[in-house]
């Protein structure tokens, strides 16, 4: 019973820490820079989908997140990449590729 109980207890923190995230990364324009010194906009939407613009060329992805090892998957057509977000504020968040 007590394993059932902590299980559930991680459970609804995974989930939470979910949904949070959505909270933050959906429905907004992220812009992001680089080096590169392209316009990149990321927008991250609810249904899990990532409309991803550089330079006015628009890529369809898709995303989600992982809370077991708190990471974002983006999947593009022919590439995907697991990527560790840090959360400064609703406004601005790190992405660091994983490795």
């Amino acid at each position: 019973m007590k394993t059932y109980l902590l299980d559930s207890f991680n459970r609804y923190k995974r989930f939470s820490e979910k949904l949070d995230v959505k909270t933050i990364l959906c429905n907004k324009a992220w812009w992001v820079f680089n080096d590169s010194g392209e316009k990149e906009i990321y927008i991250f939407q609810e249904d899990g989908s990532l409309i991803v613009s550089i330079n006015g060329n628009v890529i369809n992805a898709n995303w989600r997140y992982l809370p077991t090892n708190r990471s974002l998957i983006i999947n593009e057509k022919e590439q995907s990449y697991m990527l560790h977000p840090a959360f400064l504020d609703d406004k601005i968040f790190v992405l660091q590729k994983d490795g």
